[in-house]
């Protein structure tokens, strides 16, 4: 089992997008990009980050990987990948802090990079 560090530097709110619960993480279809997400399976783990409400702090959001599919949301109707997973645990963590936990999703200036997904092997 391996655990995936993913970003949602834009704060997608994915049951209100979808309608589903149980939604961890989704991605554009076909976007090279994502290669890396084609190799997560069930039992691995996710972290999924994003910014806090104030955008000073990031939500570290780590779930059990359920399965993956296929929804039609967001605004433009298109079909997205989607990863389900069962929450395992949620941290709050101050920006500068998580860009130091997490350097490989973060630029210099401490914001998240756009489209970084990283391997973690267990």
């Amino acid at each position: 089992m391996n655990n995936y560090i993913l970003n949602n530097c834009r704060n997608y709110n994915y049951y209100a997008q979808y309608g589903v619960k149980k939604i961890a993480y989704d991605y554009t279809l076909g976007k090279s990009i994502n290669t890396l997400i084609a190799d997560i399976v069930k039992g691995d783990t996710i972290t999924v980050l994003s910014y806090s409400v104030d955008g000073k702090r990031v939500k570290a959001l780590t779930y059990s990987v359920l399965d993956k599919g296929v929804l039609n949301g967001r605004d433009d109707n298109a079909e997205y990948g989607v990863i389900f997973g069962d929450l395992m645990k949620s941290d709050v963590i101050p920006k500068v802090k998580a860009s130091n936990q997490y350097p490989e999703m973060f630029d210099k200036n401490g914001n998240f990079k756009q489209g970084v997904n990283v391997k973690v092997t267990a």
